[in-house]
């Protein structure tokens, strides 16, 4: 995706949240680093980071330090279409379910923009890259690929997994459940099979120490 940059500025901001994810397809864990103005917190970009690095990402969050990262106005040779992310239902562009979808007017018809902002170069570095981001939130409109973007539709994909997600948390709890039932009815059993062997007196001191004297008149 060719381009020319008409205008970069650097701001400063940091860390504003650390959040664990779980890729649904292999079961893997990543972490996702959401960055922000420093002065007042507005949401500028994330990143993905390996697990390993939740504990110094979250002490970073922690203790607010201060990054910087270039703002970079963006004229690209072919115009783009905008495509929704999490970061767009966090300011509040889209809501949940049209994630992944094209962005679109209020007719429904697809947006092309010919001028864009991006966030690059966190603290001088290379990530995010400018390719990065551009791959991450936009297509071209010429692109081979764009009709799949534009016949897109989430809402359905998306409640199919919010279902998905709904009924194996019902099952864990159920589970959580048992097995809390069963530790409980263990400790029952392992409690009645001592007091078996107890003198009358000893289960009267017990009794009397859980503060179950009233079984004995007390």
């Amino acid at each position: 995706m060719d381009y020319s940059i008409t205008q970069k500025l650097t701001w400063n901001c940091r860390l504003l949240s650390v959040i664990k994810k779980r890729n649904r397809k292999n079961n893997s864990r990543f972490i996702v680093a959401k960055y922000g103005k420093y002065d007042n917190g507005e949401l500028l970009f994330s990143i993905i980071y390996d697990e390993s690095a939740y504990d110094f990402l979250k002490m970073d969050m922690k203790s607010h330090s201060l990054h910087t990262v270039d703002r970079i106005a963006i004229q690209p040779n072919i115009p783009l279409y905008h495509i929704y992310t999490w970061d767009d239902v966090e300011n509040e562009l889209c809501s949940r379910e049209h994630v992944g979808e094209v962005q679109r007017d209020d007719e429904g018809n697809p947006i092309k923009l010919s001028q864009i902002v991006v966030f690059a170069n966190l603290d001088n570095k290379l990530r995010p890259t400018i390719q990065e981001t551009l791959d991450k939130h936009y297509i071209a409109i010429n692109s081979p690929i764009v009709g799949q973007f534009l016949n897109f539709n989430n809402e359905e994909h998306y409640w199919q997994l919010r279902n998905k997600d709904k009924n194996q948390k019902e099952q864990e709890c159920q589970e959580d459940y048992d097995e809390y039932m069963s530790n409980v009815y263990e400790s029952y059993e392992k409690r009645r099979c001592a007091e078996m062997d107890m003198t009358e007196e000893d289960r009267i001191m017990s009794a009397l120490e859980d503060g179950n004297g009233e079984l004995y008149g007390f």
